[in-house]
């Protein structure tokens, strides 16, 4: 059987920036987006679901090995060109929100003629992919990838996850534009237990609290082994930012350039209370409006766990709060 080969590769720095839905991935995007020598942070479907089918070992690692070294150079020579570049002006990924916005518009509009690439100068850049609570799933790209790998980790406590995934978990399985890889007979998601097909048959307020349960073990457990990773936790960044882009440039290796007081601004960082957050319709669609900064922040804890209490089983309240205490362990509280 003929093996897939590659020569002649780029292999720049690849950067996941992971993290479970809600956690503040697009946020802190905007500021790796600052990173000298980077382009702008993207989404990439494909790259997860070969990652996942890998991690069930649907996918030969050595055929994944040369796919994602394919892949990677493949996405930078795009970028480069600004070819499949997000032009839609309210995504949050869009390159029209990007401190690079004019220099992609300019790279749209070349000519190919005008265009030089320099594949030896290429391997000094950066491409950051951004996916959805891969965690261990991303573990093969060590083997896999040739070139240098960061990792940055964004998480948030679990009872401030509950209501976005709430909104998500009521379509999920229902609507055709949610592209998450599932498995088994129930359909459950890629990330479950392919034996545990009774939790699709719960409340979508049980089936939240097992989700996050699920996924917020499956963190600590990839925190603990991943031995090169940066992790920033929400509620810390947004009350207090300025050690966490120093440890950005630290481990990036990379200055971050630009106007970072227009993003914090924008952003509304730093934050006297964690919910008090930009007014996005795509926060009002994932319920992130019922987090509201009313009381203080041992008060809303508080008030926040009696909620999610109240609403589901003892059986499924104590899972969401063993998740609750495993993340306080490792990152303490915010008050």
């Amino acid at each position: 059987m003929a093996e897939f080969t590659r020569k002649n590769h780029i292999s720049p720095t690849l950067m996941i920036l992971d993290g479970i839905s809600g956690s503040g991935k697009t946020m802190i995007m905007k500021f790796l987006d600052l990173l000298e020598g980077g382009h702008l942070p993207r989404f990439d479907y494909s790259l997860e679901q070969l990652l996942i089918s890998q991690f069930y070992g649907k996918i030969d690692p050595d055929a994944l090995s040369t796919l994602l070294s394919l892949k990677i150079d493949q996405l930078l020579y795009d970028q480069s060109i600004s070819r499949e570049v997000n032009l839609r002006p309210n995504d949050l990924s869009s390159v029209l929100r990007s401190t690079k916005r004019y220099r992609y518009l300019r790279q749209l509009l070349s000519s190919d003629q005008e265009f030089v690439f320099d594949a030896n100068e290429k391997k000094h850049e950066c491409v950051t992919i951004v996916v959805h609570q891969l965690l261990s799933a991303t573990r093969v790209l060590d083997k896999a990838y040739s070139g240098q790998i960061k990792r940055i980790l964004c998480v948030r406590h679990p009872y401030y996850l509950y209501e976005h995934w709430l909104s998500y978990v009521r379509n999920f399985g229902e609507n055709p534009r949610d592209f998450t890889v599932t498995v088994g007979e129930h359909g459950l998601p890629w990330f479950m237990n392919t034996n545990s097909g009774r939790v699709m048959n719960l409340s979508a307020e049980e089936k939240t609290a097992q989700f996050l349960s699920r996924l917020i073990l499956m963190q600590e457990e990839f925190i603990s082994r991943c031995k090169n990773l940066l992790t920033i936790d929400f509620e810390k960044f947004v009350l207090g930012p300025t050690d966490y882009f120093n440890e950005i440039e630290r481990y990036c290796e990379k200055k971050l350039v630009g106007n970072i007081g227009k993003i914090l601004k924008r952003e509304k960082i730093p934050r006297s209370h964690i919910n008090s957050s930009r007014e996005l319709a795509i926060y009002e669609k994932y319920s992130s409006k019922k987090l509201g900064a009313k009381y203080g922040h041992k008060e809303d804890y508080e008030l926040l766990r009696t909620s999610i209490q109240a609403r589901i089983s003892k059986s499924s309240f104590t899972k969401i709060q063993e998740a609750a205490e495993v993340y306080e362990s490792r990152f303490g509280v915010w008050f």
